[in-house]
Order: C-alpha cells, then structure tokens, then sequence
C-alpha cells in the first residue's frame, strides 16, 4: 500500500463525505417524494367509526392478555428466588455439619487413644 500524505487522506475524506452527503440527500428527497405520493393515494379513503372505537379498546385488551400472562411469569420470578434461598440455606448447613463431623470424630478419636492409654497404664499397675 502507498504511503499517502496527510493532504491526500484530507482531500480524500472530504470527497467522501460530499458524496456520502450528496447520496443521503438525494436518498430523503426520494422518499419524502414516495411519502407525498402515498399521501394523495390515500387521501380519499375512508376510516370507518368501528375502526376508531376499535383503536380505543386495543390497548385495554391488550394489557389484560398481558396481564393474564403475569402469573406464570410472577411464578417463575418467585421460584428462582426460592431456588436460590434453598442452595443458600442449603450450602453453609453441609458445611457446618461436614466440619462438627470431622471435629467430633477427632475428639473421639483423641478421648479414645487417651482412654486406650489409661487402660494400658491400669493394666500394666494391676499386674
């Protein structure tokens, strides 16, 4: 690639940018011509009065349909947190009671070497 001096790369970005202006003009005058166009097209149409009662009750319909679809989603909301309230709960208990496990066999273990010693010591004196 051709080292370009910083003049060029200017010239060339203004360039671009008119006739990326120059397409973007062109490309909104042709559609405000087409909406003008649909405009006339439609100017002799008439909107029944049903239909304008109809756009009154859409939205209220459409939120009670929303509405009924709340429950599943209030549901599943609440059983996620549940889910996590268990495994919380759930969790420090196992460790908690994995630990005063470990810690109960090891006094065992120590109250029984210590009693084993006992026994020898009593054993040894009464023979």
């Amino acid at each position: 690639m051709s080292d370009r001096s910083r003049d060029e790369q200017e010239r060339i970005s203004k360039i671009n940018e008119a006739a990326l202006y120059d397409i973007g003009y062109h490309y909104a005058n042709q559609t405000c011509d087409d909406m003008d166009a649909l405009l006339k097209d439609y100017e002799d149409v008439e909107v029944p009065e049903s239909l304008d009662k109809w756009f009154d009750t859409y939205p209220s319909t459409r939120q009670s349909t929303s509405d009924k679809a709340s429950p599943y989603k209030k549901h599943h909301k609440f059983t996620r947190w549940a889910a996590v309230l268990v495994v919380a709960l759930i969790i420090p208990t196992l460790i908690a009671t994995i630990g005063v496990e470990a810690n109960r066999v090891k006094f065992f273990n120590v109250v029984d070497s210590k009693s084993l010693r006992i026994l020898y010591v009593r054993k040894s004196f009464n023979s």
